[in-house]
């Protein structure tokens, strides 16, 4: 039994169940067809070659890879619950679950840095917050191998405007590194406060235009206002270098606050 889920520009999102495994699937299928020999070219078999070597509880799992008249596809755990944006675009969560929360996503981040690659879209619709409150990072279909710079995820690379770094923005790729991310994790913090992207771009032209941050309205710990504008700066070396510095950041904040 399959039945959609949602649809973008380039894939379908099915919800389906796998009769040998018993078990409820996601299924991610290209809207393209592709001549024989020419799926691997492709945005999906990209995405599923890079979860392939992915291995952490913060990520979602794949579980097949194939192409179905010529149209790729992806079979891929599925999570239960809901985005960060639908858990929380009315209201927002506590400084404490913020933090874990954070913590969690930055973690998963850390994990896929290790692997050589990019996330690239890091947004509260990429997030899946469990009943448990656990999160897991989905949806790498821009994601970028820095270790391969050729892939077919650097030539079609898009992401979300509000929450991309203006490095991406602007399209230089050279200047794409783990701090891109970063930027992209300051995002999520500054909308789980404010419900809120942290920005509006005129893509691809810079600079860029901005909304009010808010930061008169965060009645939270200065340490994480800090860390919140430290990981949204727009230049690079002024952000964290890696989202592990992020989560280690937030682990000291915390410590702090006992």
């Amino acid at each position: 039994m399959i039945s959609p889920l949602a649809e973008g520009g380039q894939s379908v999102v099915y919800r389906a169940w796998d009769p040998v495994l018993l078990r409820d699937v996601v299924i991610k299928k290209s809207k393209r067809r592709f001549e024989p020999g020419e799926e691997s070219f492709s945005r999906i078999s990209h995405e599923g070659t890079l979860l392939a070597n992915l291995d952490h509880p913060g990520v979602v799992q794949i579980y097949d890879v194939g192409v179905d008249d010529g149209a790729p596809y992806l079979v891929l755990e599925r999570i239960a619950g809901k985005t960060l944006q639908k858990s929380f675009e009315q209201h927002r969560p506590s400084a404490r679950l913020l933090r874990n929360i954070l913590m969690q996503i930055a973690d998963a981040v850390s994990a896929v840095h290790q692997q050589g690659i990019l996330h690239l879209d890091l947004k509260p619709e990429n997030v899946i917050f469990t009943p448990q409150e656990e999160c897991k990072l989905i949806d790498f279909g821009v994601a970028w191998s820095f270790r391969e710079p050729d892939g077919p995820a650097l030539r079609y690379s898009v992401g979300t405007t509000e929450y991309m770094a203006p490095e991406q923005c602007r399209g230089e790729s050279g200047l794409w590194s783990p701090s891109t991310d970063v930027y992209g994790l300051g995002g999520i913090m500054h909308f789980l406060k404010t419900g809120q992207p942290p920005g509006i771009s005129t893509c691809p032209a810079c600079p860029l235009t901005w909304k009010s941050l808010l930061w008169e309205q965060w009645p939270f710990p200065c340490s994480l206002t800090g860390i919140c504008r430290r990981a949204l700066s727009l230049e690079r070396d002024q952000r964290y270098e890696s989202a592990a510095d992020f989560c280690a950041a937030l682990g000291y904040s915390r410590a702090g606050m006992k």
